[in-house]
């Protein structure tokens, strides 16, 4: 095996542990407020908030796929599912804000949840 294929394999095996910086980040679609609290988990008498951290591959169409929850506070199941749906409303331009194809990258994506007024 000559040693460029060598290192294109390990360039695609390593392709999916590049983050895209968070500054970097080129969004070409967020869910809207309503879409946001459509989501939102149905808990009783819930008052405070919850955060949320996932990180997840950009896909080659924008959407953001394989999401695993990375951090949750409180570690409450209700809000991680949530994130993990309200995450399949975004997407990625197929550039990052600095002209790197952004398909195979990482992005993390922190949600924060305030109980409704």
């Amino acid at each position: 095996m000559s040693a460029a294929l060598v290192f294109a394999l390990l360039l695609a095996a390593n392709a999916s542990d590049v983050f895209i910086a968070s500054e970097d980040v080129n969004w070409a679609r967020t869910p809207t407020e309503e879409e946001m609290a459509s989501f939102f988990p149905h808990i009783n008498a819930w008052t405070g908030e919850a955060s949320v951290e996932l990180v997840c591959v950009v896909g080659p169409d924008g959407m953001l796929n394989g999401c695993e929850v990375v951090a949750a506070a409180p570690d409450n199941l209700a809000f991680a599912r949530a994130t993990l749906n309200v995450a399949k409303r975004f997407r990625m331009q197929p550039t990052t804000r600095s002209g790197r194809p952004s398909a195979g990258l990482k992005v993390r994506l922190p949600i924060r949840w305030q109980a409704p007024d």
